[in-house]
């Protein structure tokens, strides 16, 4: 199977023979801009080489590992002559052209990671050779062409992931013509997929694969992970698949599937995540979806959904994210349904009545609630009050009636609120008008009344009022009619006729309040509170965008369980650290609220300052929630006590910028006990950090430590 032109040296295999293909390998590397193969030449012994691990006893390379070095070039075909590899990683690098047909000597090959790459070319049939191959991942390239049936003969296969790239074709598991030349070697046609009886995760998604999705797919039964999504299939889900009880995701969205979903859909007792969205999909939502009592995500929104919405969904008790939308569901809205802890929710586009059940639970955690475009009727629940972290409310084409409830002036972080197109009255309250997180209110077309105030903070652009025709005032710019204003004669006839001289008794009593109010002002504690609106700027997702050159890598500074930290320079110059919180699961909103409440209410010289912070939705659509924090020049404690290898340098003298002289040490621990004590004694509701560690202590320029990370933090309140 050698390639013709293919120099390979004559002696056995050895470590010699590897250190040939490496150089060889190099060769093929046009880019490499932080010098990573600059270890890889004769004064250096092969397996002390950057990337190299070698087996001692047999004195072979087992495993060579380059990921994200920014390296670019070829990948040479000598690297199917490193017969005692077991593990190949050129991952999140610059690596192009075809993918040499000599990996398949590999025959030791475990793991192959060429992901991230613009590597192009058809996948070459050889892969079938890798009998010990367990890990095949070649996401987001530009590999085309259709899927060789020949990985069917990798029966040890675990995880095979093919994403993005622009694969076209069936999903091979009923078989057309093999490479002729692969009949010949080996003897026989390879088994179809469903022979892959190791396999965890198969991701195909975002190619260009057509036909059905085969039902061969149930012959997987150690399947975990199944994203279809993003591609071109057609026909309906053969009922088998759900017969796939080891699924936790299943992710066919994004096709254009038909057909219903059948009651066996309750057999996935293991599934966590559900995504048909995007299809053609008809039919009611069966009953049986209540059997999923793992299930946290939920989508079936833009399909051909009738019915209505299934009682049992009360029984996904772990279910945060919802979403309906955009189908013909008719009938009501259970009340036990809203009674969930749902982060999102949407039921948007549908054929709902009847009234909003007012059973929104204290404290939900909801960050976005979405049931515009139906026939739903009734006052708004006064219960969407008591959701304290919602960023988004969406009720607009309903026939909803009533005024906008008392309760949702505890809407404190709203930022998007839309309840145009209804029947609602009364006056607009003017705490509406003021929130400060808000960047979008639409309440056009309704029935309000009364004067709109002058010193609202929205801009035009963020507030819709039109089609309220009893509205009138607010900022000349809005051009709404302006209030009718009584003339000096009006203004006195109307108090003669009431007696107005009866107040002259009560004036003397108003005029010693007024007093004794402006003296508690002029004496307020310079520790009194002090209003949010006056100690918090407003940046928004753009801004922060820009000052991070659009959350560039290259500004990366920290990353963590909950979130990833850039240093970002904002439009006034003020530079800043930027912390994106992932929201991937329930506990990351509850870090977000948890490190927002505690650090928006203390002040300490040895505690991280908070800016501000961003609610928002990034450029898909997602939810987007950051904490600008005060930049910290010297980074973690972490960094000074253990530095990483990549930051010790050869120089003896620049190593000793990394290390802590006694004083300096004996000052941080004095700064963090400061801290401590503060937080324990001297707030005014005591906080616990609950996770305390040198990553989370943050050094400014003049090495004064302050506390930071409060996304585990408990407030003890009396």
């Amino acid at each position: 199977m050698e390639a013709v032109g293919l120099e390979v040296p004559s002696t056995p295999f050895n470590l010699s023979t590897d250190q040939f293909s490496l150089y060889q390998f190099k060769r093929e590397v046009k880019r490499d801009p932080y010098g990573v193969l600059s270890s890889w030449n004769a004064s250096v012994r092969v397996c002390d080489w950057q990337g190299v691990t070698c087996d001692r006893q047999k004195e072979r390379v087992v495993t060579l590992d380059l990921k994200s070095s920014s390296l670019g070039g070829t990948i040479s075909p000598h690297i199917g002559n490193l017969s005692s590899l077991t593990s190949l990683s050129l991952s999140d690098n610059i690596f192009h052209g075809n993918i040499p047909r000599e990996i398949g000597r590999l025959s030791l090959l475990k793991s192959l990671d060429l992901s991230f790459n613009v590597v192009e070319g058809s996948i070459p049939f050889e892969i079938g050779n890798l009998a010990s191959l367990e890990h095949l991942n070649l996401r987001v390239n530009s590999v085309h062409g259709s899927i060789p049936a020949a990985i069917g003969r990798l029966q040890r296969l675990k995880d095979l992931g093919l994403s993005w790239n622009s694969l076209s074709g069936k999903i091979p598991f009923e078989f057309g013509e093999l490479h002729e030349s692969y009949i010949n070697l080996q003897g026989n046609i390879p088994p179809p997929f469903g022979n892959l009886s190791a396999l965890k995760w198969l991701d195909l998604s975002n190619n260009s694969l057509i036909g059905d999705i085969p039902k061969e797919l149930s012959h997987l039964k150690r399947l975990g992970i199944l994203r279809l999504c993003g591609n071109n299939l057609s026909g309906s889900i053969h009922p088998s698949i759900y017969n796939l009880s080891s699924l936790s995701y299943l992710d066919a969205s994004h096709n254009s599937l038909v057909g219903s979903i059948p009651p066996g859909i309750g057999n996935l007792v293991n599934l966590i995540k559900l995504q048909l969205d995007h299809n053609c999909l008809s039919g009611s939502i069966p009953s049986t979806i209540g059997q999923l009592h793992l299930l946290d995500y939920l989508d079936l929104s833009r399909n051909k959904l009738s019915g209505r919405i299934p009682l049992s969904l009360r029984n996904c008790s772990r279910l945060s994210h919802l979403d309906l939308s955009q189908n013909m569901i008719n009938g009501t809205i259970p009340a036990s349904l809203l009674a969930l802890q749902l982060l999102q929710m949407d039921l948007s586009e549908n054929k709902l009545s009847g009234v909003i059940p007012d059973s929104f639970i204290d404290s939900q955690l909801s960050t976005s609630i979405r049931i515009a475009s139906n026939s739903l009727e009734g006052p708004i629940p006064k219960s969407i009050g008591n959701i304290e972290y919602l960023a988004a409310l969406d009720l607009s084409h309903n026939n909803l009636q009533g005024r906008i409830p008392e309760s949702f002036n505890n809407l404190k972080v709203i930022q998007n609120l839309d309840i145009s197109r209804n029947h609602l009255s009364g006056k607009i309250p003017k705490y509406l008008l003021r929130f400060w997180y808000i960047e979008r209110l639409n309440l056009s077309f309704n029935e309000f009344e009364g004067e709109i105030p002058e010193e609202i903070l929205l801009s035009s652009t963020s507030l819709d009022l039109r089609g309220n025709n009893k509205l009138c005032g607010g900022p000349r710019t809005m051009n709404i009619t302006a209030c009718y204003i009584q003339s000096s004669e009006e203004i006195h006839q109307r108090f003669r006729s009431s007696r107005v001289f009866i107040l002259a008794p009560i004036l003397p009593i108003l005029a010693i309040i007024l007093g004794a109010t402006i003296l508690l002002v002029r004496r307020k504690k310079p520790g009194d509170k002090i209003p949010f609106k006056k100690d918090y700027r407003k940046v928004s997702y753009q801004e922060l965008s820009l000052a991070t050159n659009g959350f560039d890598s290259a500004k990366l500074i920290g990353l963590g369980s909950f979130g990833t930290v850039y240093k970002g320079t904002l439009l006034d110059g003020m530079v800043v650290a930027v912390k994106v919180l992932h929201l991937k699961h329930r506990r990351d909103f509850k870090s977000f609220a948890a490190e927002c409440k505690a650090l928006s209410g203390i002040r300490h010289r040895n505690l991280v300052k908070l800016i501000t912070c961003c609610i928002t939705h990034g450029v898909r659509g997602n939810d987007f929630k950051a904490l600008i924090l005060e930049y910290m020049c010297n980074g973690s404690l972490n960094k000074w006590l253990h530095p990483p290898s990549h930051l010790v340098m050869a120089n003896e003298d620049q190593n000793h910028r990394l290390n802590l002289n006694l004083l300096q040490r004996l000052s941080i621990m004095i700064d963090i006990a400061s801290a401590v004590k503060y937080l324990h004694h001297d707030c005014p509701t005591p906080v616990v950090h609950c996770d305390l560690k040198p990553s989370n202590i943050l050094l400014d320029d003049d090495m004064t430590a302050h506390v930071g990370d409060f996304g585990l933090a408990r407030i003890l309140y009396s």
